[in-house]
């Protein structure tokens, strides 16, 4: 009975061991990702990810580059990690049975999160001027194509519904015509 209760102590301690790390691994990568993809982060998104897992003393879970990838309305990132924790109390009925049984040495606990932020609808205003004295150099010639250009960049496929571009030329007024 006290090998029983000795075997059933120790695996409760090597699960509480698994659970504890489990849950800190899971909650660091979580705000990392979470702080990384706020569009109001001035810092790279990865170093963010990197910075969170360096503090917290788990950067050697860290698997490889978190990825970003962002646009004109958008950041996504993602980060994956893997802990190895050894067992300690698995290999306990060996001891016991006097058999070469090497057990569980240690188990994976990985882990993987991705965060988006999104502003919802984009408005620009492009605002061009029409008068007079863009008919001297091209000027109004290099506006048109510098105009379609900006316009082709901005409204992609992928953000149509999302992005919208109204057009005011103005010379001495704004022409709402």
């Amino acid at each position: 009975i006290l090998v029983l209760m000795l075997m059933i102590g120790g695996l409760a301690v090597d699960l509480m061991r698994l659970e504890t790390t489990r849950t800190k691994l899971q909650g660091t990568m979580d705000r990392a990702v979470l702080a990384a993809a706020d569009l109001d982060q001035t810092l790279p998104p990865a170093d963010v990810v990197k910075d969170y897992f360096t503090k917290a003393g788990m950067i050697n879970f860290l698997q490889g580059e978190p990825t970003v990838t962002q646009g004109l309305n958008y950041r996504t990132v993602t980060a994956s990690a893997e802990a190895r924790i050894p067992m300690l109390f698995s290999n306990l009925m060996s001891v016991f049975d006097g058999s070469d049984n090497s057990g569980l040495d240690s188990v994976a606990i990985p882990t993987s999160a991705g965060a988006t932020e999104m502003v919802g609808k984009v408005e620009i205003s492009l605002v061009l001027d029409v008068s007079g004295s863009m008919d001297d150099n091209n000027k109004m010639v290099n506006l048109r194509q510098a105009a379609n250009d900006f316009v082709d960049a901005v409204l992609t496929t992928d953000n149509q519904d999302r992005v919208s571009v109204s057009i005011v030329p103005y010379s001495e007024q704004v022409n709402l015509g």
